[in-house]
Parts: C-alpha cells; structure tokens; sequence
C-alpha cells in the first residue's frame, strides 16, 4: 500500500511539472498543427500524460536491468551501507569462531 502510494504521488508530480513544462514552452499554434486543430488544454494535459506514463515505464524497465547491488547503491545512503558492511562481517566472525555446543 505505501509503495502504491508512493509511486502514484511521484506520478502525479511528475504529471504536474511536466503540464507546466508544456504550457510554458510549447507555442499552442505549434501543438495545433501538429494535433491538427486549435490545441487546447485538454492537449497540453494529454502530452503531459503521454510523457509522464512513458517516463514512468522507461524507468520501470531500466530498474528492472539492473542488478540488486546497483539499485540499493541508488536506493540507500553510506550509512546505510556501513550498516550492512558491518553486519555481513559479524556474521563472518561469528560462523569462521568455533561453535560451542
């Protein structure tokens, strides 16, 4: 539930900045030849979609390329990495300490 959430507020941010983008760059004459009538904000809103949902699935797939160490290196932090570097060599000297039975 909290990554669903996540994922749909980052979309309707990036939906957001990239309707502002559009409406701040792209001439409604240019968008209108090439939708082939006067563009309006229904235009602008779906080229907002269109790229945003594209964004989206490009990033899906180029995480889904990568290995799990590459993406917890962009996930986590140093710290972060400390901790389990210092957590995979405890566990290193507790199974190489002879065991007591």
């Amino acid at each position: 539930m909290t990554i669903t959430l996540g994922v749909l507020s980052l979309y309707l941010v990036l939906f957001l900045v990239l309707f502002g983008i559009t409406l701040l760059i792209l001439n409604s004459s240019v968008l209108g030849k090439v939708v082939g009538q006067h563009a309006t904000i229904h235009d602008y809103a779906a080229l907002a979609w269109f790229v945003s949902s594209m964004g989206m699935v490009g990033g899906a797939f180029g995480s889904g390329l990568e290995d799990d160490g590459t993406v917890r290196n962009a996930a986590y932090g140093e710290r972060q990495r400390q901790r389990w570097q210092k957590l995979r060599e405890e566990k290193k000297e507790r199974e190489e300490q002879p065991g007591e039975t």
